[in-house]
């Protein structure tokens, strides 16, 4: 089991948008985002 832990002082909504921009500079795109709060809501 891999277990890979970063501290940021970002907000999740930067933390994803900065995630994305550095994944498409290395030719990366994010396919599919789940999202937890609204699957749960849902449910």
């Amino acid at each position: 089991m891999l277990h890979y832990t970063i501290e940021i002082n970002k907000s999740i909504e930067e933390a994803i948008q900065s995630q994305k921009e550095n994944l498409k500079k290395e030719k990366f795109v994010v396919q599919w985002q789940f999202d937890i709060k609204d699957t749960l809501q849902k449910a």
